[in-house]
């Protein structure tokens, strides 16, 4: 009978013990966690370089922007390209379609056509990285300066 009564007293003692280290512990870090905030990088010109036309050049519709992009900016052959006025609203959109294979890491030609209509002297030609999955890490734009004809 003190056998098992040893054998008891060590048993919730054990309990105990676990118990207390389990609750000291720190809890491991949640396998879902909120995002930081994060901004769109600036693209540079190892990104994207845009031929013609040049910032701040004198433009009219339509327009043709040419140059290349490396094939991470494309999806399905093409990135969106915007021309928006100098409130920021959208006034033409094309796409602007690879001029070559843009399967590759490397920089691929592209161009494209956008036609549009503004009142304002100026506004920007803004070339977006196309991101399909929606995630704001994989975003990435340029915006150019210009002015209306």
């Amino acid at each position: 009978m003190k056998g098992w009564a040893i054998a008891i007293i060590i048993l919730v003692l054990v309990a105990i013990g676990g118990g207390t280290y389990l609750a000291t512990r720190p809890a491991p870090p949640s396998s879902y966690e909120i995002p930081a905030e994060t901004t769109t990088p600036a693209p540079t010109a190892s990104d994207v370089q845009v031929a013609s036309p040049a910032a701040g050049s004198i433009v009219k519709s339509p327009l043709t922007v040419t140059g290349k992009a490396k094939g991470t900016w494309y999806f399905e052959a093409s990135f969106p390209v915007k021309v928006l006025d100098a409130a920021g609203k959208v006034i033409g959109q094309a796409p602007a379609q690879a001029q070559g294979d843009w399967m590759t890491a490397g920089f691929v030609p592209f161009k494209a056509t956008v036609s549009f209509s503004t009142s304002t002297a100026t506004g920007f030609i803004v070339l977006e990285k196309d991101n399909p999955s929606g995630l704001p890490q994989n975003a990435a734009e340029l915006r150019m300066p210009v002015r209306f004809e």
